[in-house]
């Protein structure tokens, strides 16, 4: 396989733009579709920028990979609804997806307790605040946001709220 191209698409578009969200699909459905996710179910990736495309793409691997490739799938590999179960079972940040458009769609897919708050720091620089505004005034139900802001990150790195007991 081809490495990925490193030029940017046009003078306004560099990679973190439109290639990384690309790339973060391409390697969780390679995780996927290997069957690589289902043989380390305890292993917690976090997928940044709200999984990048996967929320929108999933359901088309999950039909094209079972009607055109059940045959070659593995006996590890997930068929059928295993394959949009297994993206879901990734956990996910809200780094540069704080909008509307994005949040109205991802919400309704993820579940809730793989959504961690993200930042993007140290990557987005101050000109990024647009999305920790946008992100505060999305109207969502207070139990969600304190899963989001705290509890979820909590639940995977316990040791952090045992730091806050002291």
């Amino acid at each position: 396989m081809a490495l990925p191209s490193t030029t940017w698409a046009s003078p306004l578009l560099p990679q973190p733009i439109i290639d990384y969200p690309h790339e973060t699909t391409r390697t969780t459905c390679d995780l996927i579709t290997s069957g690589g996710k289902r043989q380390h179910p305890n292993c917690n990736i976090i997928l940044s920028h709200a999984g990048g495309t996967l929320p929108y793409l999933a359901w088309r691997v999950e039909a094209l990979c079972t009607m055109l490739f059940e045959n070659l799938m593995t006996e590890g590999s997930p068929h059928g609804d295993q394959i949009v179960e297994d993206a879901k079972s990734f956990c996910f940040d809200t780094a540069l997806s704080g909008t509307a458009n994005i949040l109205d769609v991802f919400l309704k897919w993820a579940p809730a307790e793989r959504i961690l708050y993200g930042g993007d720091f140290p990557y987005a620089t101050v000109e990024a605040e647009w999305n920790d505004k946008a992100l505060g005034k999305y109207q969502m139900e207070e139990e969600l946001r304190r899963k989001i802001y705290r509890e979820n990150g909590l639940r995977l790195l316990p040791r952090l709220g045992a730091k806050e007991e002291k």
